[in-house]
């Protein structure tokens, strides 16, 4: 009972310890998981934030630009002019002058329109000549750069014409004297430029978008057109009273990260900004969904791995477990061995017992009676044992007044120890027998029965003669009595001792008239081999409700049985009895017995394992209750039809058991089988069924085995298989290493990125794996903190089995036993080869936009000088007589200028700050005006090989895109050359069907014109084209 008591304590210590681990493990997880969505969050708020930055600045140099083409042209030769015409009468050679520079400005500069314009806000000249009057807001401009005397930039509105975004610049124009004679206005369409500007992203992206708003009233008001809204330019409103929105916030005046919900509703991330020196303010968003997508890819490892690791630790308590009841069986065995052996002894010593021997239990059934007892009674021992003693061996006189006296011992409320009955003899006499009774009980305290020895004392009370002679004869049958006898009470004091008990002990008279328990013990104390044993028992069982019995040896060899009971009153403890004798082995291996028969049930019922025997003599088949209950039926199932048994299996299993037990019976061979079984209820189990045939003379007498429940087992080794392909399966990298960092296991994931196998990394350490990139200071740092039992983090550039290099993310984390102790690390790793090549190409386009801005802004300024230079020359040239020698030369200026106006386009494409300004030609015609520079771009030892196609069809095409297309294909082309190498431009007409459409998504039949760009560089790996 203890053991199994101990199991069960185990059981529950496993299970609160899983319980602990679990929770652990889950906790981690889902901090793990929290961090890498805060550290995802980060990183893109710094990408938002520089973003944001570069469109700011973009903006911003743009207004300057904007605020420069005012200045330059209402000032210098070109304001002159225009002084002098406003000044004058209306000079008609000198207007058409301005109104061609106007053109021109329209053209080179990119506004949609000039007007030159009046102090008092008169439309004096425009380019556009149904512009008669200017627009409220206009005036108001020109007022204001009147007042300033320098040139102001306007708020963006809404044309009343067409609708579209416009902005305006003012810039008065100044006499000899520096008085303002008239404003020049410059008007340009926001959305040729500043619009593409401010929406253009540069990394792919499904979401992000950047707004451009102002404040207007109680709204934010949105400049741009919205990525995923038509027609929202300058139309769309948010209410201030909508705070969790990014542009409303910013109209509140905040700034710097947010996170909220856009006008779709969607949640965000965005960083906020004022543009300096402007009414607007600058969103870069971009949805949650996507910046948290790696986190969702993240989690679920984490959520993987964390499941993985409760399903292992589950694996390994039902393992140990197991081991356990398995331990615990074996000791069951030995025992039930010795059990049997001490039921032998026990039977001999009672039969050899002067004096008849009965156990009853609670009901008055009799369980034992020794052969004394048979030859009191005259009845052999099997009419005796099971039958009831009252009604069977008690005169009709004295059955109630007995009955009521056991009811009395039974029950614990008129215990009595000693009591004289008359029984009825097998030949009908009636004798009297002197009983000495003692209740039986369980560990738990429980009685179990009545244990009597009783004295035929018939011809004793015959030969009494007197109360006297009674009296003595009855105090010296106590005093003889082979037991020595002492009851204490709850207060250590001696309530009764026999003579026995003082001679036994050798307890001089006077400590026994003491009355001290504690004096007796003392003088005791000195005579036994474990003294400390002994008053440690003595100290447990007092003041408890256990019955006790144990053995007690002497320094001088001797050696006593010691029983030990509670003594009740009215239910309430009040002392202890104890009993000593020499010769007690008969009774403690009778309690033995009883104990071991009732740990075996329970133990079976614990460990699931039954017993069962087939009597091939009587055909008949025994049953332990365990085998009942794991075949789901009670005992009123009889268990003699083989068939029916079988019958439990499942169809697959039936068969094999019917041949094997067949063969045990037959031939004799045993056999030890896992099979599927059902239950009565319909349950599908797994058992575990053993048997061993017994011979006599060769032939099979019996078959004896177990019967057991291994589901539970068969589950674990099922949740181990899966937990092992789960690890082989992962999409991670796994390693794990000793704590010396030799490598004990591999998945085929780290084979796949490494090219290293198992066998090739078995016993050695991860260092095969070092490339010289990473430095050495992060191992040491990787080293002290996971020694230290903590988790690391970090990026190795390592080197594969090929020699070739790659990048990957690795969480390393110490492996504790129960105990604590470190006994192994293990590392997940992930390659983000691919992932930093996307940071690279973001950051290399970062890089070449600011080269681009550069280039646009010298292209720029360089186009408003040759604005400038056109003029004068066309003006001075219509001054000048067709006689004139100076008309040659100030062709050849014009001449000159125009070809660098051309390169400067050239740069502006490059820049991508041409406006898109599609118009129909021929590729072959336009394509070679950018040779030359694409030679000079790709260098002198990459060839450029040109193919124009023959009748080529005329496409609709902005030139600078083309010039565009053509420069980054010839720039990626000689990054992708090492060496010498041939970059070939072709062109070539091209018809699409339905048939050639219909197998590539997204293509529109019809006839096109292709322009192919090939090299002869290396090209992209599979792994980065896949990616």
């Amino acid at each position: 009972m203890k053991d199994a008591a101990r199991l069960e304590f185990f059981r529950r210590i496993l299970l609160i310890l899983f319980c602990a681990i679990s929770f652990s493990l889950a906790a981690g997880g889902y901090w793990l998981h929290r961090r890498e969505v805060e550290a995802i969050k980060k990183d893109k708020y710094e990408d938002l934030k520089g973003i944001a930055d570069l469109k700011a600045s973009q903006i911003l140099e743009w207004r300057r630009e904007r605020l420069a083409d005012a200045r330059m042209n209402s000032s210098g030769l070109f304001g002159s002019l225009m002084a002098k015409w406003a000044g004058s009468s209306g000079d008609s050679a000198l207007e058409s002058a301005i109104l061609a520079q106007f053109d021109r400005l329209c053209e080179y500069e990119n506004f949609e329109n000039v007007v030159l314009a009046g102090v008092d806000g008169r439309v004096l000249l425009s380019g556009d000549s149904c512009l008669t009057a200017l627009d409220p807001g206009a005036a108001r401009l020109v007022a204001e750069a009147v007042a300033a005397r320098d040139a102001v930039f306007g708020d963006l509105f809404r044309c009343p014409k067409c609708g579209g975004a416009r902005c305006d610049v003012a810039a008065p124009v100044f006499d000899g004297n520096e008085e303002t004679r008239a404003v020049l206005l410059l008007r340009t369409d926001a959305e040729d430029y500043l619009f593409p500007l401010v929406e253009s992203w540069p990394t792919p992206s499904k979401s992000a978008e950047t707004i451009l708003a102002a404040r207007v009233g109680d709204d934010a008001l949105v400049l741009n057109r919205l990525r995923h809204r038509i027609g929202s330019a300058m139309a769309f409103r948010a209410p201030l009273s909508e705070a969790a929105m990014p542009v409303v916030s910013a109209a509140l005046g905040g700034s710097g990260r947010f996170e909220g919900r856009d006008y779709r509703g969607e949640k965000v991330l965005a960083d906020i900004r004022a543009i300096p020196g402007t009414p607007w303010f600058m969103v870069a968003k971009v949805d949650a969904s996507e910046i948290l997508a790696e986190a969702g890819y993240r989690r679920n490892v984490i959520v993987l791995f964390t499941v993985l690791a409760i399903l292992a630790a589950a694996c390994a308590a039902v393992l140990l477990f197991d081991y356990r009841k398995r331990r615990f069986r074996v000791a069951l065995l030995q025992a039930e061995v010795e059990l049997r052996r001490q039921k032998s002894a026990a039977q001999m010593y009672l039969d050899v017992a002067g004096v008849m021997m009965l156990v009853l239990d609670p009901s008055g059934r009799v369980v034992l009676v020794n052969r004394k007892g048979c030859e009191i009674l005259g009845r052999p021992e099997k009419e005796i044992v099971g039958a009831n003693w009252f009604e069977r061996f008690l005169p009709p006189g004295a059955r109630e007044e007995v009955k009521s006296a056991f009811a009395g011992i039974v029950s614990g409320e008129s215990p009595r120890e000693y009591a004289e009955n008359a029984v009825l003899c097998g030949d009908g006499a009636e004798r009297i027998v002197a009983w000495h009774n003692a209740l039986l009980r369980d560990d738990t305290g429980r009685i179990t029965g009545v244990l009597s020895s009783g004295e035929d004392v018939t011809e004793r009370k015959r030969a009494e003669r007197s109360l006297e002679y009674k009296t003595n004869e009855l105090r010296a049958i106590i005093e003889s009595a082979a037991d020595g006898i002492l009851v204490i009470d709850l207060d250590s004091r001696v309530m009764y001792s026999n003579s026995r008990f003082a001679a036994m002990w050798r307890i001089p008279a006077g400590i026994v008239a003491s009355g001290d328990d504690r004096t007796l013990l003392r003088f005791v104390l000195d005579q036994l081999e474990d003294p400390e044993g002994f008053l440690a028992k003595v100290r447990a069982l007092y003041g408890s409700d256990r019955t006790d019995l144990d053995t007690i040896r002497f320094k001088d060899g001797r050696v006593f049985e010691r029983f030990s009971c509670p003594m009740s009153d009215g239910g309430r403890i009040v002392g202890r009895i104890w009993n000593f004798r020499d010769v007690t082995e008969r009774e403690r291996s009778a309690e033995a017995l009883k104990t071991l028969h009732r740990l075996l049930e329970e133990t079976q019922s614990i460990v699931k394992i039954g017993g069962w025997e087939y009597d091939a003599r009587a055909e008949r088949i025994t049953w332990t209750d365990e085998v009942y209950r794991i075949y789901g039926v009670d005992r009123s199932y009889d268990p003699n039809d083989v068939g029916s048994d079988i019958g439990f299996y499942s169809p697959e299993s039936a068969p094999t058991i019917e041949r094997a037990f067949k063969r045990a019976i037959d031939a004799g061979e045993p056999y030890d089988l896992e099979l599927e079984f059902v239950r009565a209820g319909g349950e599908r189990i797994w058992v575990r069924t053993v048997g061993r045939p017994v011979l006599e003379a060769g032939k099979v007498v019996r078959v004896s085995g177990t019967f057991m429940d291994i589901t539970e087992r068969k589950r674990a080794e099922e949740g181990l298989r899966k937990l092992s392909l789960a690890v082989e399966q992962s999409p991670a990298s796994v390693v794990i290493t000793d704590v010396r960092g030799n490598i004990e296991y591999v998945n085929p994931k780290f084979t796949e990125i490494t090219g290293y196998s198992f066998a090739d990394v078995r016993g050695k350490n991860p260092r095969i794996l070092k490339s010289g990139e990473t430095p050495a200071e992060e191992y040491r740092n990787l080293w002290e903190t996971i020694s230290s039992g903590r988790e690391w983090r970090g990026e190795f550039h390592n080197k594969r089995k090929d020699g070739g290099l790659f990048w990957e993310r690795a969480t390393i984390s110490p492996i504790r036993d129960a105990a604590g102790a470190v006994t192994h690390y293990i590392g997940i790793k992930e390659d983000v080869t691919a992932q930093k090549a996307l940071e690279e190409q973001l950051r290399q386009s970062m890089k070449m936009e600011s080269v681009g801005r550069l280039a646009g802004g010298v292209a720029h300024d360089f186009n408003n000088m040759l604005g400038v230079i056109i003029g004068n020359a066309e003006m001075a040239l219509s001054g000048l007589g067709e006689e004139s020698p100076l008309r040659s030369s100030l062709r050849e200026i014009l001449r000159a200028a125009r070809r660098s106006a051309d390169f400067s386009r050239q740069l502006l494409a490059f820049a991508r700050k041409q406006l898109v300004s599609p118009e129909v030609l021929d590729l072959n015609e336009t394509i070679p005006g950018m040779l030359e520079m694409l030679r000079r771009l790709i260098g002198e030892n990459i060839e450029l090989d040109w193919r124009p196609g023959s009748r080529l069809w005329p496409v609709k095409i902005d030139p600078a895109q083309i010039d565009q297309i053509l420069v980054n294909l010839a720039v990626n082309a000689r990054d992708a050359i090492a060496g010498v190498g041939t970059l070939a431009i072709e062109t070539v007409n091209a018809s699409l069907d339905d048939e050639f459409c219909r197998m590539r998504p997204g293509f529109q039949s019809g006839e096109y014109v292709m322009l192919s760009v090939s090299d002869t560089g290396a090209g992209l790996d599979p792994e980065t084209i896949e990616h």
